[in-house]
């Protein structure tokens, strides 16, 4: 295998796909994965677990969060060229419409709005059962 940050962003995506990159550890924290990615696009699954629950039962917000970054940042990586530098989330805003619940998947879906030389601006959409749970936006610096 070759060393992961000498491939492009799309191929790294690909990569942590088709088994050939290591996923990076915090996505089994979470329990996410990735369905699908294309350039400046990408879909995730979270399958939720008893650990990411709340005091009332539902998924807590900061998991989804953390879950909607990773998609934010597959997104964003998949538009970098060969040997670029990786990316850090430097703001992360979200708005929670109804709780996400326990019993099944959230689907994320991630897309780049503007790519700069420094920056990258990405929404990401949360959907549970066909229904809108949460939007998340962020902007990443390349490093």
């Amino acid at each position: 295998m070759e060393n992961r940050l000498s491939l492009s962003g799309l191929k790294r995506v690909q990569g942590y796909i088709d088994g050939t990159v290591p996923i990076p550890p915090a996505w089994d924290l979470i329990n996410c994965r990735i369905e699908w990615v294309q350039p400046g696009r990408c879909e995730f699954a979270l399958h939720p677990t008893p650990t990411h629950l709340n005091y009332s039962g539902s998924i807590h917000g900061g998991i989804l969060a953390a879950a909607a970054d990773v998609a934010l940042g597959c997104a964003s990586l998949s538009l970098l060229p060969d040997n670029s530098p990786t990316l850090s989330t430097v703001e992360l805003g979200a708005h929670y419409f109804r709780p996400a619940q326990p019993d099944t998947h959230v689907v994320l879906q991630a897309k780049v709005l503007k790519a700069g030389s420094r920056l990258t601006f990405a929404n990401c959409l949360a959907i549970q059962n066909e229904s809108e749970i949460a939007t998340f936006r962020g902007v990443l610096a390349h490093a």
